[in-house]
């Protein structure tokens, strides 16, 4: 069911939300790295209460170069330091 927290079995076990489910498979989004996939419903486990309590790790983030005039310098990165990986 869309909405729902769940275990997924990928290369290990992570913590999801259940996106969307069709014909089998059940589209996920991990909640503590951010990322969506589709796994078979034999990879989906239920969670955990304990688990569920606990924050994402993941959060939403982007770099737009927007300079704030009240970060830290050490928090600030000139384009020369950047890399893409």
């Amino acid at each position: 069911m869309t909405g729902t927290p769940c275990i997924a079995r990928r290369s290990g076990y992570y913590r999801g939300l259940v996106i969307h489910c069709a014909r089998g498979l059940v589209a996920v989004h991990f909640v503590d790295y951010g990322d969506e996939y589709c796994l078979a419903v034999e990879d989906m486990f239920e969670i955990a209460d304990e688990f569920i309590t606990q924050p994402a790790f993941a959060v939403h983030s982007d770099l737009n170069a927007k300079i704030i005039d009240d970060y830290h310098p050490r928090f600030i990165y000139s384009p020369e330091e950047l890399t893409i990986f």
